[in-house]
């Protein structure tokens, strides 16, 4: 973040200044809840409806086989078209993109705000929440690269009009970022990360779901999947993949003081 700062502020020295207004933020209290980027959007700098677009990198650090993935892509008509584009001519990364605008991550914040977005991630691994994750594993020149992507991103968003924001279709990101590939099952949650333990705090459920025609609602704390003790997101994204669509599962929510049983059959993912 700081590299790509540096570049515009080159750029803007150079007597290429920005076209738009560019605000480089790193957020704290990711993990315990989007807590930063959450007050940041609840207390903006400028008015929430003026920001165009959100760029956001978290673990871009471990880049293997040049393989990059790029959230979000769903969250503007613009941006698949944009990505692929800059990738083009920039690092030909082998890139692999997600439509959905809500993860783990300091983006969702804005996106619940109805603000376009794009994420950067070079994938999970073996050390990720370890202490083992230490500075001697990081690709530099992985790094490097996916700098100059990020700078290149961030030049076509300022050289473009606003992007126009969609309601981006719900996919896999979450089970991406938990360990690996995509799944089948569907029931259509959406965590809200405030919970690091104790159960999936749930922000809503997408409308037209198996969550939502189950009866499930934002507020509720998952804290069973058929049988299953479900005590984090991990637990609950390998419980999903576990299952195939038209399955029926037995969920139970912690829901103000009482635990509540409810049935859902699973869907196929979009």
């Amino acid at each position: 973040m700081m590299e790509v700062a540096a570049r515009a502020g080159q750029h803007a020295k150079a007597g290429r200044r920005p076209q738009h207004n560019l605000v480089f933020c790193a957020f704290t209290g990711e993990e315990m809840g989007l807590v930063g980027s959450g007050h940041f959007v609840d207390q903006p700098t400028r008015p929430i409806e003026s920001i165009e677009a959100m760029l956001n990198m978290d673990m871009v650090g471990r880049l293997r086989d040049k393989r990059l993935m790029v959230m979000g892509v769903g969250t503007a008509s613009e941006f698949g078209d944009l990505a692929a584009a800059v990738n083009r001519r920039t690092e030909s990364f082998d890139l692999k993109t997600s439509s959905d605008g809500y993860g783990p991550s300091d983006h969702s914040s804005f996106y619940k705000r109805k603000v376009p977005v794009l994420m950067l991630f070079t994938g999970a691994h073996a050390d990720y929440h370890k202490p083992s994750d230490t500075w001697d594993k990081i690709n530099y020149e992985g790094l490097a690269s996916v700098t100059r992507y990020a700078a290149a991103l961030t030049d076509s968003l300022d050289a473009r009009p606003r992007p126009t924001y969609v309601v981006a279709k719900a996919d896999s990101s979450v089970g991406r970022i938990a360990g690996g590939g995509g799944y089948g099952a569907y029931l259509g949650t959406i965590p809200d990360y405030m919970k690091t333990e104790g159960g999936v705090l749930l922000s809503g459920v997408r409308n037209g779901s198996p969550a939502e025609k189950a009866g499930i609602r934002g507020g509720d704390v998952i804290v069973k999947f058929d049988g299953v003790r479900i005590d984090n997101i991990y637990d609950y994204t390998f419980a999903l993949r576990s299952r195939k669509p038209g399955q029926e599962v037995r969920i139970t929510v912690h829901r103000g003081a009482a635990d509540v049983d409810l049935v859902a059959v699973l869907g196929r993912r979009p």
